[in-house]
């Protein structure tokens, strides 16, 4: 997935990661015309931590590939 779908969020001890992408595809005909899709995709994933978060200081940092968050404790 791409680092601008990647999206975090924490309320207390639960912590959601959501990632979602969007696919479009355009199909010539040899008659002329063309047909058009589009779709998107919503991955997310909940899990409970040991410290409660806190949520307004949640930073991520993009480097060498690898998306990384830090989740400060509250």
């Amino acid at each position: 997935h791409e680092k601008e779908g990647a999206r975090l969020s924490a309320h207390d001890r639960q912590v959601r990661l959501n990632f979602t992408r969007s696919f479009e595809d355009q199909v010539s005909q040899e008659d002329g015309s063309t047909h058009k899709s589009k779709r998107s995709e919503i991955i997310s994933k909940e899990f409970n931590v040991k410290e409660i978060v806190n949520s307004n200081k949640i930073t991520q940092q993009y480097k060498d590939g690898l998306l990384t968050f830090v989740l400060p404790k509250k």
